[in-house]
């Protein structure tokens, strides 16, 4: 049984406590899912019984709690007489609208309901239960037996609820493969689904129809993402999970419910990527209406980019204008290293005393885009709870870059007060609040690329099968985190020498695009990879390739996207592909360099950018050029780049690259491949490790360093003066006879 504890820490009765602890332990090996006030089912908290359960095996079961002292009921039972001489409005009818609000939300669905026979097309069983904390059993019987319209449902005292557990157990549900189904709808996320006008039912073909029908299912919460979802916390939480695990859907829905049960309470939606603003409110809105059926109260929920323009508030803009200092912009701080560290830093030492708590829960999106100054400005500006915590949640893209492999804890995020105190303490992620809430999630599935996709981006990123490139994470929990299996070795911490061997098992993806291939046993595979003698060659069959996808593979041009890892070049590049594309009748757009930041996806045009500014965004098909760039990249950073690139792709990815370094990135995927769905290598030390991070993480031009050094060894005299001066070095000479292998 899964458990969604809700707001249950916000409960004075201790009767309901019990309840719950007491369903946790007697129900706990039945399937299904058990939630304390959740769903609401658009229901007001006073008008949403004590707790919901549903399961295939016992079907849906309703308990309501009546935690006073009744002593009477008016003579239409519509209202109940306390002992404190108040009347309440009657739970026996709460509970029976709570159902016809169920029955009501199924019959719109069409797989559930047959709208010609007016009948449902399986059973749908519901029982309810009334308890009564503060009477006992006969107490309740006899004022029912005195009124006219007696009690709808079966009902408990104080004295006999116990027998409810059994009541459960033996409870029969007949939902017929349907509970998917009626979980989406129960939870909400139906109104996520990706549902195509017409259910494809004859064979895919061309990839268009393959898309849809990949696409032509419920979308369902995993119990990872229900439990993160449905759930307030208290206090700091943390949520982990690669690219494409849901993390944005599951904080929408987060503030939405946060907005429902809180509505007068400030919250903030922060996110750093521009092109994200509309995606974000319509997540939220579909979700509140659903819930709620009006419009979200925009006054009390902020949606805000990190830094915000001159024409858009953002957090920085609006945080520097209320503190009195005039907010800086991209020119004053474009020389530094992270222009968004500057300004924040810029903020707190100008400010920081000066910043009020004005909003009662953050959510940040894309937490790993963002410097510790931005988390501490998000500390000072969140308010403290009752019990002396701030709600703020972060979700990180875990392993967005080979930079994110070891994941910043709170003590290096959040600062530290004038005592030296680190503001959150990493032992404050540790264990779970009230109704075993979590403070650490990690989501192990990707919904978003296919299994073949995202080992192939993970393989290249981390230089498994290269000599020069290998980074692997270091440990087991790393591995795990990230959804993979360790075979061998069976320890904690890998070291030199170890033969890896690690498998992504496919129930952690949950794209079933690759299956239906496999299926129709179709050639057309997922993961494209051409070399191509001349550069030319390469732009020219991307523009070959965009034609075919879009006239005779019907792929819409919105969902192409051609991302060129030589950013130097890529602005020429790309104004050649727009000409090029346009002669075919094919519209571009370049979010950026033309158009605004903001572009992207729009209805009728292909998107070409550059892999930064594709983060946050998802095609159904990417095609990448001068991949080439990875392989002779000492920086790794174009490891990162081609790693981002690949996992924008909800479908087919496309590699393209020209010269002889396109020839090694060829036969580097080929292995990855030949191993799936597996890696099998070899585990570097750790000096190299450590050397690669250092290149990695360097602050300084680290390009610019390199081309100086291949200066050196082009020029006669240069190479000369390096060879004396490494002649005359013994430490030196020592390190390069090290990583030779050499004694």
């Amino acid at each position: 049984m899964e458990f969604i504890a809700g707001n249950i820490e916000l409960e004075d009765s201790d009767f309901v406590s019990q309840l719950w602890d007491n369903i946790v332990r007697e129900i706990n090996l039945i399937k299904g899912i058990t939630g304390f006030k959740t769903p609401s089912l658009g229901k007001e908290i006073n008008e949403t019984p004590t707790l919901i359960i549903r399961g295939e095996e016992i079907g849906i079961i309703i308990i309501d709690v009546i935690d006073e002292n009744i002593i009477g009921f008016d003579d239409e039972n519509e209202f109940w007489l306390t002992s404190n001489d108040n009347y309440i409005y009657s739970r026996d009818l709460v509970i029976a609208a709570y159902e016809q609000e169920i029955r009501n939300r199924l019959k719109e669905n069409k797989e559930l309901f047959d709208l010609r026979k007016g009948d449902f097309k399986i059973p749908i069983n519901v029982r309810k239960y009334l308890i009564f904390a503060q009477n006992k059993k006969e107490e309740i019987s006899s004022i029912n037996s005195n009124v006219e319209n007696e009690l709808l449902n079966t009902f408990y005292g104080i004295d006999d609820y116990s027998k409810i557990f059994q009541e459960i157990k033996n409870t029969e549900g007949n939902n017929q493969g349907k509970i998917d189904i009626i979980d989406s709808i129960f939870d909400g996320s139906n109104v996520y689904s990706r549902v195509a006008k017409k259910k494809i039912e004859k064979e895919p073909e061309n990839m268009n129809e393959f898309i849809k029908k990949s696409l032509n299912n419920t979308f369902k919460l995993d119990s990872t993402q229900r439990q993160i979802a449905l759930q307030i916390p208290n206090g700091p939480q943390r949520i982990r999970g690669l690219a494409g695990t849901g993390k944005t859907i599951i904080l929408c829905m987060k503030a939405a419910l946060a907005h429902k049960f809180f509505a007068n309470m400030k919250i903030l939606f922060v996110f750093n990527t521009q092109s994200m603003y509309n995606q974000v409110e319509s997540l939220i809105t579909k979700y509140y209406f659903n819930e709620v059926k009006k419009m979200p109260n925009w006054q009390n929920l902020d949606v805000l980019h990190a830094w915000g323009g001159s024409n858009k508030p953002g957090l920085y803009y609006n945080t520097a204008n209320s503190v009195g200092i005039r907010p800086l912009n991209f020119m004053n701080v474009r020389s530094a290293k992270d222009p968004l560290d500057a300004i924040f830093t810029d903020l707190l030492e100008k400010a920081k005393n000066k910043i009020e708590p004005i909003y009662d829960i953050v959510l940040i999106d894309e937490a790993q885009d963002f410097p510790s100054s931005f988390f501490e400005t998000i500390f000072y500006l969140t308010k403290v709870t009752k019990e002396n915590n701030k709600r703020i949640v972060w979700a990180y893209d875990e392993f967005q870059s080979l930079t994110d492999i070891k994941i910043k804890e709170p003590e290096e995020l959040f600062g530290i007060s004038e005592k030296r105190i680190p503001n959150i303490k990493n032992s404050d992620l540790e264990g779970e609040y009230k109704g075993k809430i979590k403070k650490d999630f990690v989501l192990p599935n990707s919904y978003r690329n296919p299994r073949i996709n995202l080992m192939v981006a993970h393989g290249i990123a981390l230089g498994l099968y290269t000599s020069k490139s290998k980074m692997p994470m270091e440990y087991k929990l790393e591995w795990e985190a990230r959804g993979y299996t360790v075979n061998s070795p069976q320890k904690k911490k890998f070291t030199e020498g170890d033969i890896v061997i690690v498998e992504r098992e496919s129930r952690y993806s949950k794209n079933n695009l690759e299956k239906l291939l496999e299926e129709r046993n179709t050639d057309n595979k997922l993961i494209q990879v051409k070399n191509f003698d001349k550069h030319s060659k390469q732009l020219d069959s991307v523009v070959s390739l965009v034609s075919t996808l879009i006239k005779e593979q019907k792929v819409e041009p919105e969902e192409i996207l051609i991302i060129d890892l030589d950013t130097k070049n890529s602005k020429d590049e790309f104004q050649y592909l727009r000409q090029k594309l346009d002669i075919k009748n094919i519209k571009c757009i370049t979010p950026g360099y033309i158009e605004s930041n903001d572009a992207f996806k729009e209805a009728g045009f292909v998107t070409l950018s550059t892999p930064f500014r594709a983060k946050g965004n998802e095609t159904n098909v990417v095609i990448i050029v001068n991949s080439q760039k990875v392989i002779n990249d000492l920086t790794l950073r174009m490891r990162n780049a081609i790693f981002v690139s690949i996992t924008r792709s909800r479908g087919w990815c496309y590699i393209y690259s020209a010269g002889e370094y396109g020839v090694g990135l060829s036969k580097e995927i080929a292995e990855i491949q030949t191993n799936y769905p597996k890696f099998k290598f070899t585990f570097p030390s750790e000096d190299e490790i450590h050397r690669r991070y250092t290149i990695l993480t360097s602050s300084k031009d680290l390009e610019k360093a390199n081309s100086e050094i291949e200066n050196l060894f082009s020029d006669e005299s240069l190479k000369a003066l390096l060879l004396e001066k490494l002649s005359q070095d013994p430490k030196l000479l020592d390190e390069i006879k090290k990583l030779k292998g050499e004694k």
